[in-house]
């Protein structure tokens, strides 16, 4: 029966495309024709059916279906697949992470720890206008008009002074900008510092406010605190920050309000 035994090698070479490399290794080199349903086979995969209608099967479709391609073999023994880390090798992996990020926090701190005695004796005041000309591109140098302009805007109180090491204002210059920029102001000492601070309540009543120059840690750790910030105010405190600390005033002493604990602060008498 030739044409069951074609019908079964078509549907093996169907399910099978490396039936076709096996039967060429199998097949002499004689030239013959083509099976029907299949004009792209080469001749000795002709040849291998064998012109005869007699000549038998030697091997099962089964066979033929069960036939690992060679190629995938080959890749196979070439790239063995890698075993994941033993839990000794997971737990070694671990304890590096570990130790790499306990020495970046520990220079993030140093690094902090840095920019704050670096701003220790300096303040930012804002609210002081702009003036009407762009002022000198190196910040070091000296601006007499800004200068000039603190002298003319601070208010005089007896017994405070005004010594300072450098201004500068903090930003860009813009035509633009709707709100003059902060300035900048670093003291000989944090006793010049702390007497300037006296200036602030009669500095508020100019529109001025004198505030300290806080790292971007800091920042967040006051913005962190502005709820209880709002807190206190509606108890009738007048609180205020040191750094990035909250504090505020009860009979005369300067008390501090740790983050959510303004719930637990008493109203003000």
């Amino acid at each position: 029966m030739p044409e069951l035994r074609i019908a079964l090698l078509d549907i093996a070479f169907t399910q099978n495309p490396a039936l076709k490399a096996t039967l060429r290794r199998a097949s002499s080199t004689e030239s013959i024709p083509k099976l029907s349903g299949d004009q792209d086979f080469p001749p000795t995969i002709s040849t291998a059916c064998s012109t005869s209608p007699s000549t038998p099967v030697t091997r099962s479709p089964q066979a033929f279906l069960d036939e690992k391609p060679a190629q995938q073999e080959s890749t196979e023994q070439q790239s063995p697949s890698r075993s994941p880390p033993n839990e000794q090798e997971f737990k070694q992996l671990k304890q590096q992470l570990d130790s790499h990020d306990r020495r970046i926090k520990r220079h993030e701190k140093i690094l902090e720890e840095r920019k704050r005695q670096d701003r220790q004796c300096a303040l930012v005041l804002y609210g002081l206008k702009e003036l009407d000309v762009q002022p000198p591109q190196d910040w070091k140098s000296k601006d007499d008009s800004l200068i000039q302009l603190l002298k003319a805007s601070l208010p005089k109180v007896p017994g405070v002074g005004y010594e300072w090491n450098s201004n500068k204002r903090l930003g860009s210059f813009s035509s633009n900008n709707r709100k003059p920029r902060p300035v900048l102001i670093e003291f000989p000492s944090m006793e010049d510092k702390h007497q300037s601070l006296q200036l602030s309540k009669p500095l508020r009543e100019s529109g001025l406010r004198l505030d300290d120059w806080l790292t971007e840690q800091q920042q967040k750790e006051r913005d962190a605190l502005n709820a209880d910030f709002q807190a206190l105010k509606g108890k009738g405190y007048k609180p205020f920050f040191r750094g990035s600390v909250l504090m505020y005033r009860s009979n005369d002493k300067a008390c501090v309000c740790q983050q959510d604990k303004a719930d637990t602060v008493p109203p003000a008498l």
